[in-house]
């Protein structure tokens, strides 16, 4: 494997993904600038490391995943504890673009900077929020799947297989991404670090205003 340091992150890549590195390495890096300024974090001193799978096995190394567990769908990870990050290349994921991909790189990426505002792994927190705002800053909302007749409330996509049967990840996007949008990315962090109750901003009809918002 290449490794390369750059100002936030450190990055390994198989030769044969030496071209398109280059792409995932500038889109990790100012995504990371940008979320920095957006909510104001500090600089982890400490860097993660970046590492572009060249296939599933190595995919399965880096992620820890179990063969039995693991999805055709899990294409990114983050792992707190090992400071780690890794991706499937885009050179074999079949049923994503490269823009897609590089959206995955900026979901993952959002997931560490904000362990700034809150050190907890993210498998700890409220699925909602952690996952709703990596979803809304990679920009991985699809406003032709959200059904304003049939949705599911904020607090049902904290239940892990309700999550995932409900389609959690565009439907917490949407949520948080209205958060955002209405009370402002100060609130958000509040509540990301526990500083604040997320109940306080519900209401009746959050959900069918979030996705409006979006549709």
């Amino acid at each position: 494997m290449i490794t390369e340091e750059h100002n936030h992150l450190f990055f390994a890549f198989d030769e044969i993904d030496k071209d398109i590195s280059a792409v995932i390495i500038q889109i990790a890096e100012n995504m990371y600038d940008r979320l920095i300024s957006q909510f104001e974090l500090p600089d982890s001193k400490e860097k993660y490391t970046l590492t572009i799978c060249p296939d599933i096995k190595t995919f399965m190394e880096q992620s820890g995943k179990a063969e039995e567990t693991y999805q055709p769908w899990m294409v990114g990870n983050a792992n707190r504890t090992k400071r780690s990050l890794c991706i499937l290349s885009p050179r074999i994921v079949s049923d994503r673009s490269l823009e897609d991909m590089l959206c995955v790189v900026k979901h993952e990426i959002t997931h560490i900077a904000l362990n700034a505002l809150n050190p907890k792994d993210p498998d700890d927190m409220s699925m909602c929020l952690s996952e709703g705002i990596a979803v809304y800053m990679a920009e991985q909302i699809y406003p032709n799947r959200l059904d304003i007749n049939n949705f599911p409330k904020v607090k049902e996509l904290d239940d892990e297989k309700f999550f995932y049967e409900h389609d959690g990840y565009n439907y917490s996007g949407v949520y948080i991404g209205f958060l955002i949008r209405k009370y402002g990315t100060k609130v958000f962090s509040n509540i990301y670090a526990e500083t604040e109750c997320f109940d306080n901003y519900l209401y009746d009809g959050y959900e069918i205003d979030a996705i409006k918002s979006f549709i």
